[in-house]
């Protein structure tokens, strides 16, 4: 338990320190994974809401799954974004040399 007058780390630095999901444990409520917030987080992902993601903290394979639809979430926020950048280049400003960047 942290102490009063110690700051608790922010999320993104407790995914860089964190073990991957799955790593060890039998997941939520003995390996079965949370329907509910699968589907909703899916369901924000269908309606454009890239900063949809699954908890980290989800072990076995409810956390394999978590850790899967938050690369898939964070694949798709960059690709989103490339095309975005391509289309603007060759739609509004004619360059169509433009390319694609590999993400």
């Amino acid at each position: 338990m942290a102490k009063p007058n110690q700051k608790r780390p922010l999320p993104q630095q407790r995914r860089q320190t964190k073990t991957p999901n799955g790593a060890e444990g039998n997941g939520i409520a003995n390996g079965e994974l949370d329907a509910q917030q699968i589907l909703s987080s899916l369901l924000a992902l269908k309606k454009g809401d890239f900063n949809a993601r699954l908890p980290m903290v989800w072990t076995g394979v409810a956390g394999r799954v978590a850790d899967t639809f938050n690369d898939v979430a964070e694949m798709m926020f960059h690709s989103t974004a490339e095309l975005s950048r391509i289309s603007r280049l060759v739609g509004q400003e004619g360059r169509i040399e433009e390319r694609l960047s590999s993400v």
